[in-house]
C-alpha cells in the first residue's frame, strides 16, 4: 500500500535519526479529574497487588488516504502505581506488529515526592527477530525500555502512538492485567462517510461484556473527511487477573476484546486475503528448486520417504527472521530461501511446499496460533496467528509438519501445535479449520532399565539404560544435542542427586538411531554407604530417580484453571536389585499399589525373585495434557498416595 500524507513521511524521517519522544503528560491531579479517579490507589489498600494501573487508554483514529486506503493511528496510555517487587514491572516492551510503525513513544518515572525522570530518545531499543525459547515460532518486532529510579509507591507513565496500514489485523484490546485497574478506555474515531458508506468494524469480547459504547456525535455535520464519530467503551476497577502455576496461556481466560475488518465475515475471507495476497504470488517453482527436489528424490521411489526427505532438508536450514515492509506475515521466493539457506517459519513452509508440489505431492500451509499462546475461536474469523506449519497428503497418509522443529519427524508436531486450530489454506484461496493431531500416553515413553549391586561394604552399583521415544526422544535429541562428555555425565548425575548427593557417574553412551527406534542413554553410577543401618535393619532406596520433577501446582488448596502438561507421556521403570551373597536378605518390601482416574495411571509392584534378588516395576501414565481444575482435589489425592508407594523403602536384613 502506498503511504502518501505528508505528516506521515515526515514521522518516517524522524524516526529514522532516532524515536519520537513528546512531553505531552498531565499533572497527576488534571489525571484524576478527567478520568473521576477520586483517590489515588495506596499500598494499603491492595494487600494482594504488587501494583494498580490507575489509568489506560486505547485511541485509534481512522483515516483515508488519498489513494482511498483505510489506515489508522493508535495512541495507547497507561499510568501505574508501583508497591512491591518494583522489578518486576520496570521493564517495558511493545510488540511492533506487521504493518505498524512506531511514530512516537514517551515514558517517565514520577517519584512519591513528585520528582519527574524522564527516559530519553536513546533509552528506548528497537528488538527484532526474536525467539521463544529454544524453537521459534513468533516473528515480531518490538520496542523495550526501562524505568529509571524506582522505588516503593512511586507512578510510571508511558505513551505510544503506532500507524497501522493493515487496520484491526492484528486488532487487540487488552481488558483485564495482572494488576487490578481503576480506568481502561478504547476508543475509535471513524469518518462518517465511511458508515455511510456500509464501511463498519467487527469486534467480539471474550471472558466479559463490555455493553454499548458511548457514541459522540457533532451537533452540526460538516461535508469534509474530517467529520467522524466517536465510539468509546469505558470499563472501571477492573479485577486483577490471578496467574496459576502451569495453566493453560492465560489469553484463554482473561477478559479482552478482538477487532476485525468488517469484509472477513468468513474464514473464506481471512484465507483470501491472506493467500491471494501474500502467499500465492510467491508460491513459484523455478529451475533451482525443482532440481533440488529431484536431488532429494533421487532413488526413493516411495512417496513417504520423498515427504521425509525433503523435510529433513528444509527443517535442517538455519531459522532467521528477516522482516522488511509486511515481512511479519509474507514468505519469500521458495528460490530465495533456498539460495540463503535459512529462513523463519513461513520461509521454510513455502519452501517445503515448493519442492513436494515439484515432486507431485499435495501440501497446503496452515496458519496456527500456538498453544502456548491462546486459542483460534472458529466462530470470530480474525487474524489470530503466530506459526505456520504444513500439511501434506501422500499414499491415504496425512503429514503435519513444523519446519522450525528440526528435531522432529513427518507427522509429529511439538506439543505448542497439537491438538489446536490449524487454518489451512487451499490453492483456491478457500479454507478449512482442522484440528492438529494429539499424540497418545503410549506415544511419548521414557522406559528405564536399572540393575542394581548391593555390596558387602554397602556401596551401591548401578547400571541405567533409558529409552526414550516420541515427543520425549524429539525433545532429548534437541537437548543433547551440543552437550560435551562432561555435560552428558553432569546431566545423568543429576538424575540421582536428589537422593545419592556422593554419586559418581561413568561410562555415558548415547544412541540415536532412526525416527522409528527410541534414543537410548546409559550409564554407569556408583554411591559409597548407600544403606541406612539402624539397629539390625537396612534401608534401601531401591529406585533413586524422581517420576516428576515439576509439581509446584500441587502447593494450592484449590485451583480455578485446568493443570496444562506438556503432552501425555508414559514412565516405565524395571529396576533389579541384587544383594551380596550370604550376607544381606530381604526382610520386607513395599505393598504393591494400583491407582487411577481419567488424567493419571500409576502402579507400582515388587516381587522377590529369591531371598537376594528383588526386582520391581512401575508405570506412570499422563493420559491428557489438560486436567480439569474440577478434578484437582482427586488429582492432590492420587499425588499422595503415589508419593507416600515412591517413599517406602526395602527392608534388609543380615539374616535370614
Amino acid at each position: 500500500m502506498t503511504l502518501v500524507r505528508p505528516l506521515f513521511l515526515l514521522a518516517l524521517a524522524l524516526i529514522s535519526f532516532g524515536l519520537l519522544t513528546c512531553t505531552g503528560f498531565k499533572s497527576l491531579v488534571d489525571l484524576q479529574k478527567e478520568y473521576g479517579i477520586v483517590n489515588m490507589p495506596e499500598a494499603e489498600d491492595y494487600p494482594d497487588d504488587d501494583a494498580v494501573i490507575v489509568v489506560e487508554t486505547h485511541f485509534t483514529d481512522i483515516e483515508i488516504e488519498n489513494n482511498y486506503n483505510v489506515v489508522t493511528t493508535e495512541r495507547v496510555h497507561r499510568l501505574k502505581r508501583l508497591f512491591r517487587n518494583l522489578d518486576d514491572h520496570g521493564e517495558i516492551e511493545i510488540p511492533i506488529y506487521s504493518g505498524e510503525k512506531l511514530l512516537s513513544i514517551s515514558a517517565r518515572t514520577i517519584k512519591p515526592d513528585g520528582t519527574v525522570i524522564p527516559l530519553k530518545s536513546s533509552d528506548f531499543y528497537h528488538l527484532s527477530g526474536q525467539s521463544e525459547g529454544s524453537t521459534f515460532y513468533t516473528d515480531r518486532k518490538s520496542v523495550k525500555f526501562t524505568f529509571p529510579a524506582l522505588e516503593k509507591g512511586c507512578y510510571i507513565e508511558y505513551e505510544y502512538t503506532k500507524f497501522d496500514e493493515l487496520p484491526f489485523t492484528m486488532g487487540r484490546w487488552n481488558i483485564q492485567r495482572s494488576v487490578p485497574v481503576l480506568h481502561n478506555s478504547y476508543s475509535l474515531n471513524i469518518p462518517a462517510i465511511l458508515l455511510d458508506h456500509g464501511w463498519n468494524w467487527r469486534y467480539k469480547a471474550f471472558n466479559c461484556d463490555i455493553g454499548q459504547p458511548v457514541v459522540v456525535r457533532p451537533i452540526v455535520r460538516q461535508t469534509t473527511l474530517d467529520y467522524k464519530i466517536l465510539y468509546t467503551w469505558t470499563l472501571k476497577n477492573v479485577a486483577a487477573f490471578r496467574y496459576e502455576s502451569d495453566m493453560p496461556p492465560a489469553n484463554n481466560y482473561m477478559a479482552h476484546v478482538r477487532v476485525a475488518p468488517a469484509d472477513w465475515a468468513t474464514w473464506d475471507d481471512v484465507g483470501r486475503w491472506y493467500y491471494g495476497n501474500f502467499f500465492k504470488p510467491r508460491l513459484q517453482i523455478d529451475r533451482s528448486v525443482q532440481q533440488q527436489a529431484l536431488v532429494l528424490s533421487n532413488g526413493l521411489k516411495a512417496e513417504e520417504e520423498r515427504v521425509k526427505a525433503t523435510y529433513r532438508f528444509v527443517a535442517d536450514m538455519r531459522y532467521v527472521a528477516v522482516e522488511l515492509g509486511v515481512g511479519g506475515i509474507r514468505p519469500n521466493f521458495p528460490n530465495t530461501v533456498l539460495d540463503r539457506g535459512y529462513g523463519d517459519c513461513k520461509d521454510k513452509s513455502m519452501l517445503l511446499i515448493a519442492m513436494l508440489e515439484a515432486m507431485n505431492i499435495k501440501a497446503e500451509p496452515a496458519l496456527v496460533l500456538t498453544g502456548d499462546e491462546g486459542t483460534v475461536d472458529p466462530s470470530f474469523p480474525s487474524w489470530s496467528f503466530n506459526h505456520m506449519i504444513v500439511k501434506a497428503e501422500s499414499g491415504g497418509n496425512v503429514y503435519w509438519m513444523d519446519l522450525t522443529a528440526r528435531h522432529y519427524e513427518p507427522g509429529s508436531l511439538p506439543c505448542v501445535c497439537e491438538g489446536i486450530n490449524a487454518l489451512v489454506l487451499h490453492p483456491d484461496s478457500t479454507v478449512t479449520i482442522e484440528r492438529t493431531p494429539t499424540s497418545r500416553p503410549e506415544d511419548n515413553i521414557v522406559h528405564m532399565t536399572v540393575d542394581l549391586d548391593l555390596r558387602e561394604n554397602l556401596d551401591l552399583q548401578g547400571r541405567v539404560r533409558i529409552a526414550y521415544e516420541g515427543k520425549e526422544k524429539f525433545r532429548k535429541r534437541n537437548f543433547f544435542e551440543d552437550l560435551s562428555l562432561e555435560d552428558k555425565e553432569r546431566y545423568c548425575r543429576s538424575l540421582l542427586i536428589d537422593e545419592y548427593v556422593n554419586v559418581g557417574v561413568d561410562s555415558v553412551t548415547l544412541e540415536d538411531g532412526p525416527d522409528s527406534t527410541p534414543m537410548i542413554l546409559t550409564f554407569r553410577f556408583e554411591v559409597p554407604g548407600a544403606v541406612r543401618k539402624q539397629g539390625d535393619l537396612y534401608f534401601v532406596k531401591q529406585d533413586p530417580f524422581k517420576l516428576l520433577t515439576n509439581l509446584r501446582w500441587l502447593s494450592n488448596e484449590k485451583r480455578r484453571y485446568p493443570i496444562r502438561f506438556n503432552y501425555p507421556m508414559t514412565v516405565r521403570k524395571n529396576i533389579s536389585l541384587r544383594l551380596p551373597p550370604n550376607a544381606l536378605f530381604i526382610r520386607n518390601m513395599p505393598e504393591p499399589v494400583r491407582l487411577s482416574n481419567p488424567s493419571f495411571y500409576y502402579a507400582n509392584r515388587y516381587e522377590k525373585v529369591n531371598e537376594q534378588h528383588l526386582a520391581s516395576v512401575e508405570e506412570f501414565r499422563i493420559n491428557v495434557a489438560d486436567v480439569p481444575n474440577v478434578e484437582y482435589e482427586q488429582t492432590r489425592t492420587f499425588f499422595d498416595k503415589v508419593k507416600r508407594s515412591i517413599e517406602e523403602q526395602v527392608i534388609l536384613t543380615a539374616t535370614k
